[in-house]
């Protein structure tokens, strides 16, 4: 008789954590997919979040789901990789518009937001701390011209 009434006992701790779980695994699903009426179509777009979606429908789907947050649109393709991806290392670059990167994966992220988002294509002018210093100085005395 102890002993049934420890294996129910434990039965119903178990059962008790598997729907835990189980309210855990729910409320974890992206709701606003599955709510979702948007057309089965791959045409990526990058939200202001970093995320890439599959369609401008998916992301304003992800929008409409909360609202809380600001998400639009930032550029249509696939996102950039991030610049936190990148070893923290000095080695600076600069680009022709006297803009001063750390090293080359943090040019290369500005290089492909900068695409992406229909900017001017940028270029590396210079690389170390003194070809940057003459470059920026040349973009500076560019500019002053151009005024």
């Amino acid at each position: 008789m102890l002993l049934n009434l420890f294996l129910i006992k434990l039965f119903i701790k178990i059962f008790g954590l598997f729907k835990i779980l189980f309210v855990i695994f729910v409320d974890s699903i992206d709701v606003s997919l599955l709510d979702c009426s948007c057309q089965r179509s791959f045409h990526p777009v990058c939200g202001t979040d970093r995320q890439t979606y599959d369609s401008l429908c998916l992301l304003d789907c992800a929008r409409r789901y909360d609202p809380g947050i600001s998400l639009s649109l930032a550029y249509e393709g696939t996102c950039c990789p991030s610049a936190d991806l990148c070893a923290d290392y000095f080695d600076p670059v600069c680009d022709q518009f006297g803009n001063f990167y750390a090293n080359d994966c943090i040019f290369d992220f500005h290089k492909c937001a900068q695409r992406r988002s229909g900017g001017p294509l940028i270029i590396i002018e210079g690389r170390g701390e003194q070809a940057c210093a003459n470059a920026i100085a040349a973009a500076a005395a560019k500019q002053q011209t151009k005024n």
